[in-house]
């Protein structure tokens, strides 16, 4: 259930499918037209809003990526294993890890024997 937004897409599709058999089965009536318009425009995206949204995002990501890069950069060396801890966000790790030229791991539970 990693990606959730995949699950969402499966499901909207299903949904979609069942609209689309109620439609062919009632035949052409008004109102499963009006529905499957309304369905239509409903799905259609903010432009305006969105553009400009993905502008800040992008902006936000290239600040991060120059700062957190730049100081891993000075401490690590292309080629070096390193473990990150604590293992949060394995997305943002395995990013850096490809843009160093680091070989990461996460490490999950520390065996401590005493």
């Amino acid at each position: 259930m990693r990606a959730a937004y995949r699950w969402l897409g499966l499901s909207l599709l299903g949904c979609w499918l069942l609209w689309v058999a109620l439609v062919a089965e009632v035949g052409h009536r008004w109102w499963a037209w009006l529905v499957t318009l309304g369905l239509i425009i409903s799905d259609i995206p903010h432009i305006g809003t969105g553009l400009s949204d993905s502008v800040g995002y992008r902006r936000n990501f290239l600040e991060m990526d120059r700062q957190l890069l730049s100081d891993l950069r000075e401490s690590l060396k292309p080629g070096e294993r390193v473990a990150f801890l604590p293992f949060r966000n394995d997305f943002l790790i395995n990013y850096a890890a490809s843009r160093l030229g680091i070989r990461a791991r996460m490490v999950q539970k520390l065996d401590c024997a005493v």
